[in-house]
């Protein structure tokens, strides 16, 4: 056959015909892994894998960069030459393939398939992309043939949670540090990734096996990134799980080990100490004071790693607690310095908190601002500065009768300053 003047067809009643005759014989190597339909334009790829041409450029066009099946990065900005050698084979086969043949009505040994909607709808010309029109079984009815974009998504999440099972086993199971470090970069990366996959990754890495990996790392890697990413993993799991919660609270030194890392300067520990939800005691006795200051006093910057809740808001509420919960008098050691609590960057910083989203996070940073102005009634006219009135307003019509009390002694506080 001539491939300058061969055309596929692409619906009808004799062309469906042809495709149910074909079914049962049709060479695996001439059905394309995504359409689950016999080539019309097919594409091989560098990754050895052939594709129906328009199929693969959706799968493209929607972002992706790697095959669907083997997930190797594909280098080649556009999509190579039709494989003529593929398609001259169907051709061929096409030709020796018994022909259609013409819908008569059945004999009566041969009972009648019943024409419903979805025998009508099979009948009818297929749409341009979803050639498959599957055979209705023997009752008539007919299955939904899934779509090409449905399919794709089916079997990138067979691939992305096969590829981050091996991920999570090495993590456990690897002597080597740099290949566990190597793991939780990548199953960062999947993660991520995840989309439809979101509720089976998580699966697999809530279990103590997984989570007591991630705290191995911490406890040993000196990556700066290896070590936000480990925290990052386990603050997403503990906001979801309180299993995962109990397992890193069964043990003191793991707790341990993120506030001497929260300490050193590692800000996202703080998320991850937030989500323990430890007692003031315990925050008292960690002497988180300071790291918490400094925290709060650093300048917003882009947050990459997109954490449940901010290291910022973490330690406002975390200082809130142990400022106003402690039970400290005046007369003993304060868990937080006086002048670091009154100097004009931290007010300044923490009165800049309460234009935060969450209502818990302007009512802590108030509370941390009523205690700086009990230390220095100078710093009043820092807050009032930065004082953002409409926020702290609207908090007050969503917040109980105590936080109530406690916006009207703040703003109560704040009008001094004039007198």
């Amino acid at each position: 056959m001539d491939l300058n003047t061969y055309r596929s067809p692409m619906g009808g009643d004799a062309e469906l015909s042809r495709h149910q005759q074909q079914a049962a014989t049709t060479p695996k190597d001439f059905v394309c892994p995504i359409t689950s339909q016999v080539f019309d334009d097919p594409v091989t790829l560098e990754t050895g894998q052939t594709y129906e041409r328009r199929a693969i450029q959706e799968w493209l066009d929607r972002g992706n960069a790697t095959c669907p099946i083997t997930r190797q990065h594909l280098h080649g900005g556009s999509l190579p030459k039709t494989n003529y050698v593929l398609k001259r084979l169907i051709a061929g086969w096409r030709e020796q393939s018994p022909p259609a043949t013409p819908i008569t009505p059945p004999t009566p040994a041969t009972p009648a398939v019943p024409r419903t909607p979805a025998t009508a709808r099979m009948e009818s010309p297929a749409p341009a992309f979803k050639i498959n029109s599957p055979s209705p079984d023997a009752t008539g009815s007919q299955a939904s043939a899934p779509s090409p974009t449905s399919v794709i998504v089916q079997a990138t999440v067979e691939s992305a949670v096969g590829e981050l099972r091996a991920a999570a086993s090495c993590l456990c199971t690897s002597e080597e540090l740099a290949e566990s470090e190597k793991s939780v970069l990548r199953i960062e990366r999947l993660w991520r990734e995840a989309g439809a996959a979101e509720q089976a990754f998580f699966s697999a890495l809530a279990k103590p096996a997984v989570i007591n990996g991630f705290v191995e790392i911490l406890f040993n890697s000196v990556s700066a990134q290896v070590l936000q990413v480990a925290v990052f993993l386990l603050a997403e799991l503990a906001s979801r799980d309180d299993g995962v919660v109990q397992t890193l609270t069964r043990v003191d030194t793991d707790v341990d080990c993120l506030v001497a890392l929260f300490k050193k300067g590692l800000v996202e520990a703080v998320v991850l100490i937030f989500l323990l939800s430890p007692s003031v005691e315990q925050l008292v006795e960690m002497d988180m004071g300071e790291a918490l200051v400094a925290t709060i006093r650093r300048a917003d910057e882009a947050d990459a790693l997109n954490m449940c809740v901010k290291p910022k808001s973490a330690s406002v509420i975390l200082l809130s607690q142990i400022l106003t919960e402690s039970g400290v008098s005046r007369e003993s050691t304060p868990p937080v310095p006086r002048s670091s609590l009154v100097s004009e960057r931290f007010v300044r910083s923490t009165a800049l908190v309460l234009e935060a989203e969450q209502v818990e996070v302007r009512v802590a940073a108030m509370r941390i601002l009523m205690r700086c102005i009990g230390e220095d009634g100078h710093c009043r006219s820092s807050i009032v500065e930065k004082l953002a009135v409409n926020a702290v307003l609207d908090a007050f019509h969503v917040v109980g009768d105590a936080d109530k009390f406690e916006i009207v002694r703040f703003l109560s506080e704040l009008l001094k300053l004039k007198r």
